[in-house]
Protein backbone atom coordinates (compact mmCIF):
# COMPACT_ATOMS: atom_id res chain seq x y z
CA UNK A 1 0.00 0.00 0.00
CA UNK A 2 2.76 2.42 0.97
CA UNK A 3 4.76 1.48 -2.13
CA UNK A 4 1.80 2.32 -4.36
CA UNK A 5 1.42 5.69 -2.65
CA UNK A 6 5.12 6.47 -3.13
CA UNK A 7 4.98 5.45 -6.81
CA UNK A 8 1.86 7.57 -7.30
CA UNK A 9 3.55 10.62 -5.78
CA UNK A 10 6.64 10.13 -7.95
CA UNK A 11 4.49 9.89 -11.08
CA UNK A 12 2.54 13.02 -10.16
CA UNK A 13 5.78 14.87 -9.53
CA UNK A 14 7.12 13.78 -12.94
CA UNK A 15 3.93 14.91 -14.71
CA UNK A 16 4.14 18.29 -12.97
CA UNK A 17 7.79 18.66 -13.98
CA UNK A 18 7.00 17.81 -17.61
CA UNK A 19 4.14 20.30 -17.70
CA UNK A 20 6.23 23.11 -16.25
CA UNK A 21 9.21 22.21 -18.41
CA UNK A 22 7.21 22.63 -21.59
CA UNK A 23 5.24 25.73 -20.61
CA UNK A 24 8.22 28.07 -20.98
CA UNK A 25 8.61 26.99 -24.62
CA UNK A 26 5.21 28.46 -25.45
CA UNK A 27 6.15 31.74 -23.80
CA UNK A 28 9.43 31.88 -25.71
CA UNK A 29 7.63 31.16 -29.00
CA UNK A 30 5.14 33.94 -28.27
CA UNK A 31 7.85 36.52 -27.61
CA UNK A 32 9.87 35.20 -30.57
CA UNK A 33 7.10 35.85 -33.09
CA UNK A 34 6.13 39.15 -31.49
CA UNK A 35 9.76 40.26 -31.96
CA UNK A 36 10.06 41.21 -28.30
CA UNK A 37 13.47 39.56 -27.94
CA UNK A 38 15.96 42.12 -29.28
CA UNK A 39 18.88 39.69 -29.59
CA UNK A 40 17.12 37.47 -32.14
CA UNK A 41 15.23 40.08 -34.18
CA UNK A 42 17.22 39.34 -37.33
CA UNK A 43 16.42 35.59 -37.14
CA UNK A 44 12.68 35.89 -36.74
CA UNK A 45 10.78 35.00 -39.92
CA UNK A 46 8.30 37.53 -41.26
CA UNK A 47 4.74 36.38 -40.73
CA UNK A 48 2.19 38.08 -42.94
CA UNK A 49 -0.67 36.17 -41.34
CA UNK A 50 -0.34 35.53 -37.63
CA UNK A 51 -3.14 32.96 -37.63
CA UNK A 52 -1.54 30.66 -40.20
CA UNK A 53 0.77 28.80 -37.76
CA UNK A 54 -2.09 28.47 -35.29
CA UNK A 55 -4.46 27.07 -37.92
CA UNK A 56 -1.83 24.60 -39.14
CA UNK A 57 -1.11 23.39 -35.61
CA UNK A 58 -4.81 23.08 -34.75
CA UNK A 59 -5.56 21.12 -37.93
CA UNK A 60 -2.56 18.84 -37.40
CA UNK A 61 -3.55 18.25 -33.79
CA UNK A 62 -7.10 17.43 -34.79
CA UNK A 63 -5.97 14.93 -37.43
CA UNK A 64 -3.59 13.19 -35.05
CA UNK A 65 -6.08 12.96 -32.17
CA UNK A 66 -8.83 11.83 -34.51
CA UNK A 67 -6.67 8.98 -35.77
CA UNK A 68 -5.79 7.94 -32.20
CA UNK A 69 -9.45 7.95 -31.17
CA UNK A 70 -10.34 5.93 -34.27
CA UNK A 71 -7.85 3.26 -33.21
CA UNK A 72 -9.21 3.35 -29.65
CA UNK A 73 -12.78 3.03 -30.90
CA UNK A 74 -11.81 0.09 -33.08
CA UNK A 75 -10.17 -1.62 -30.08
CA UNK A 76 -13.31 -1.16 -27.96
CA UNK A 77 -15.49 -2.52 -30.78
CA UNK A 78 -13.18 -5.52 -31.16
CA UNK A 79 -13.35 -6.32 -27.45
CA UNK A 80 -17.14 -6.07 -27.52
CA UNK A 81 -17.36 -8.34 -30.59
CA UNK A 82 -15.09 -10.88 -28.88
CA UNK A 83 -17.37 -10.77 -25.85
CA UNK A 84 -20.45 -11.38 -27.99
CA UNK A 85 -18.73 -14.23 -29.83
CA UNK A 86 -17.71 -15.80 -26.51
CA UNK A 87 -21.28 -15.59 -25.22
CA UNK A 88 -22.61 -17.15 -28.41
CA UNK A 89 -20.13 -20.05 -28.67
CA UNK A 90 -19.72 -20.92 -25.00
CA UNK A 91 -22.26 -21.51 -22.25
CA UNK A 92 -20.01 -21.30 -19.17
CA UNK A 93 -20.06 -25.03 -18.39
CA UNK A 94 -16.95 -27.12 -17.74
CA UNK A 95 -17.06 -28.46 -21.28
CA UNK A 96 -17.38 -25.02 -22.89
CA UNK A 97 -16.15 -22.37 -20.42
CA UNK A 98 -16.12 -18.68 -21.15
CA UNK A 99 -12.78 -17.24 -22.25
CA UNK A 100 -13.44 -13.85 -20.67
CA UNK A 101 -11.99 -12.95 -17.29
CA UNK A 102 -13.93 -13.88 -14.16
CA UNK A 103 -13.57 -10.56 -12.35
CA UNK A 104 -15.05 -7.21 -13.38
CA UNK A 105 -16.18 -8.39 -16.76
CA UNK A 106 -18.79 -7.22 -19.19
CA UNK A 107 -21.06 -10.17 -18.42
CA UNK A 108 -21.60 -8.99 -14.82
CA UNK A 109 -22.27 -5.47 -16.08
CA UNK A 110 -24.94 -6.70 -18.49
CA UNK A 111 -26.56 -8.87 -15.79
CA UNK A 112 -26.81 -5.82 -13.51
CA UNK A 113 -28.30 -3.72 -16.33
CA UNK A 114 -31.05 -6.29 -16.99
CA UNK A 115 -32.19 -6.23 -13.35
Amino acid sequence: MLENLILSCKRKKRVFELGNGNSWKGAVAYFWFQKDIPVVDEYVPVLHYFLSPIVIVVLGTYLITDSFFDVYSMAVDTIFLCFLEDIERNDGSKERPYFMSKTRNLRNFLKNKKQ
